[in-house]
């Protein structure tokens, strides 16, 4: 089938059944694949065949837009409520050793890569009895909280369905962009990649402004229908809110 064949098949069908900018968007993309294929040497036959039917592209489209319009998605002021208590949990066993930077390693994670090797150093240099008589224990301690801090949340989302402590409270879980269960590929990336990738470019700002990241983030969830923040959008989740997806089924 030959571009304009397949891009206008492909167009009619989806006409009237998703919005304009968003049916603009699909032919654009579409159209993006053949200009793609031709640089490659391929024919515009070659191209329309590896893409598959543009009726069956169409439906799957419509059928995608229909399922996240069931979607119901979590705002933002339950969010940012389960982010604090989340972010308590995780720095919970860092309260005994440095409590003015428990929560500070969240959104500044060189926090944490500089406060650990420090701590284990002083556990190793110092001469008070209480912690050189205990070295191997005090150790073992901050290393576990290490492991406690990054793991705690993502763990909990993969063992509860896109739960944590502070999502149960509010009623909201993390899911794929289909609604389906996230899966444990997508619930690292968006905490280890799309998180922390996000809040260490805090790092390289001055520490008034290291929390910018973190709240561009949250203000960019309140502008799109789908309420997502930039990892989401990284690790292709969404936030949905138990309570509103459990009435709108009924």
């Amino acid at each position: 089938m030959k571009k304009e064949s397949y891009l206008q098949a492909l167009k009619d069908y989806l006409s009237g059944k998703v919005g304009d900018d968003e049916l603009n968007d699909i032919i654009s993309d579409y159209e993006g694949f053949f200009i793609t294929g031709r640089e490659e040497g391929k024919t515009e036959e070659e191209i329309s065949a590896e893409l598959g039917n543009p009726i069956e592209i169409a439906r799957s489209l419509i059928d995608t837009e229909k399922a996240e319009a069931q979607l119901c998605y979590a705002p933002v002021y339950k969010r940012i409520p389960a982010i604090i208590i989340d972010i308590i949990v995780a720095g919970l066993p860092f309260v005994w050793f440095a409590p003015n930077t428990a929560i500070g390693m969240y959104f500044i994670p060189r926090v944490l890569l500089n406060m650990v090797p420090s701590l284990l150093s002083t556990v190793n240099g110092s001469s008070h009895k209480w912690i050189s008589g205990l070295q191997p224990f005090w150790t073992i301690a901050i290393i576990a909280s290490v492991l406690w801090f990054l793991l705690i949340n993502p763990v909990s989302m993969i063992k509860f369905k896109g739960r944590t402590l502070g999502k149960k409270i509010m009623g909201i879980r993390v899911a794929s962009i289909d609604g389906n269960d996230a899966s444990a590929i997508q619930i690292f990336v968006r905490e280890w990649f799309g998180k922390y990738f996000i809040n260490a470019l805090g790092s390289l700002l001055p520490s008034v402004l290291a929390v910018l990241p973190s709240i561009v983030s949250l203000v960019w969830a309140s502008i799109p229908k789908n309420q997502n923040t930039i990892h989401d959008i990284i690790a292709r989740t969404c936030v949905l809110d138990c309570n509103m997806q459990k009435e709108g089924e009924r």
